[in-house]
């Protein structure tokens, strides 16, 4: 995983707020190809100033695109150190993600993780990743489209994610 970070200072260690940007690239989503993810961490202080700034990005083969959406926010929830107790705010592009972890999830739990339809929850193992990651925390859920004034960070995961897949795409 490529990870940059820029220290955070010592007084930021209960930061009180973090938010998350993630994004994924992938060549289909309906084959699996290669694909990879991207993700912005941004960490502010007290009064609402950012106090330093990490990004994520990794590429999988065979994968699909939502797979990577979900293991972009799996990797960025594992990357904060568990004792932070600042609000995290996830923003991701897709809807399924915000409305799985938001309400759908309670209820898959319920019903032996199927849907209504009685179809098995396609990418169970992610759903269980990213909820263990979020087991004494804060974490709000959140859509870019709902949410205007994130558009041009989630642009930037993105491009990150795509200039991942790129990078190992020529490797190959």
């Amino acid at each position: 995983m490529n990870t940059n970070y820029l220290q955070c200072p010592t007084e930021c260690i209960d930061p009180p707020r973090i938010d998350v940007f993630t994004a994924a690239s992938c060549n289909s989503n309906n084959f699996y190809k290669t694909g990879a993810y991207g993700v912005y961490v941004h960490v502010f202080d007290e009064n609402e100033v950012l106090q330093s700034m990490r990004t994520l990005s990794e590429s999988a083969s065979q994968t699909t695109n939502m797979r990577m959406e979900m293991t972009a926010v799996c990797e960025a929830l594992e990357s904060i150190p568990e004792a932070t107790f600042a609000a995290i705010n996830i923003y991701v592009n897709a809807s399924a993600i915000a409305d799985g972890m938001n309400s759908w999830l309670k209820r898959w739990k319920q019903s032996g993780w199927t849907t209504e339809d009685g179809e098995l929850v396609v990418n169970r193992d992610l759903w269980m990743r990213m909820e263990k990651a979020t087991v004494n925390r804060l974490v709000y859920f959140n859509t870019v489209k709902d949410n205007p004034s994130t558009t041009l960070t989630s642009k930037k995961a993105g491009a990150l994610a795509k200039r991942t897949r790129c990078n190992s795409e020529r490797s190959l």
